[in-house]
């Protein structure tokens, strides 16, 4: 059931970036809702079976697997913002050129 209601989420998501009306959008937020309760579900699975709650097991675990990912994507990010740093200000201003040590440090924590 989990992987049935996991695609029908994908494709409500899917199909609200595709149709782009308001009532399609809303439903895509709901969507993505979604998706947060089964992965809450899905993280206190995996804490409960196979790591007895040890949250430092989890943790470090959790940081080896996603922060490869994170930097590879932050790398790209930083070419792609070297190779067009007009267009890239354009889209994010806090891109630009003049980007000081504190804006990096917020884009590379992810913060608003």
């Amino acid at each position: 059931m989990p992987g049935a209601l996991r695609f029908f989420l994908a494709f409500v998501v899917a199909a609200s970036h595709l149709v782009g009306t308001d009532y399609a959008e809303y439903l895509g937020v709901y969507a993505v809702r979604g998706f947060f309760v089964l992965s809450a579900f899905a993280v206190t699975h995996a804490l409960h079976e196979t790591y007895a709650f040890d949250l430092k097991r989890f943790g470090v675990n959790r940081l080896l697997r996603l922060m490869p990912l994170y930097v590879v994507a932050c790398g790209l990010t930083a070419l792609a913002i070297a190779c067009d740093p007009l267009e890239a200000a354009r889209f994010m201003p806090r891109w630009g050129a003049h980007a000081g040590p504190t804006e990096i440090l917020e884009n590379l924590a992810i913060l608003p």
